[in-house]
């Protein structure tokens, strides 16, 4: 990732300094194995911030994270993203893949 130019930070910037930095995020928090109703420090901080940026692009890598990898956002109490612009599937697209709207403006 260095090699092609990737950044990696040690701490989350704030949703305007996401916006202005970054064209594209990508999101790879968690694994399909994700349970629960609703996300624990530091990563609730990081997936809210997520959720305030509008320029940015999300794009998820298998699951997004804070989704239940069968039953989407709503299983886990809208913890997780809101929004994923493009969702990277491994080895086969997960059954939460049904509940990505693309078509959401910001």
């Amino acid at each position: 990732c260095v090699h092609a130019g990737a950044s990696f930070v040690d701490a989350m910037p704030s949703a305007a300094a996401v916006d202005a930095t970054y064209g594209v995020v990508v999101d790879a928090l968690f694994g399909f194995s994700f349970k629960g109703t609703a996300l624990r420090a530091p990563y609730d901080a990081i997936v809210g911030t997520l959720n305030e940026t509008r320029a940015a692009r999300i794009v998820s890598l298998d699951v997004p994270s804070g989704w239940s990898v069968d039953e989407g956002r709503a299983a886990t109490g809208d913890a997780g993203l809101a929004r994923v612009d493009a969702l990277v599937s491994l080895t086969a697209p997960k059954l939460c893949a049904r509940h990505i709207d693309t078509r959401v403006t910001r």
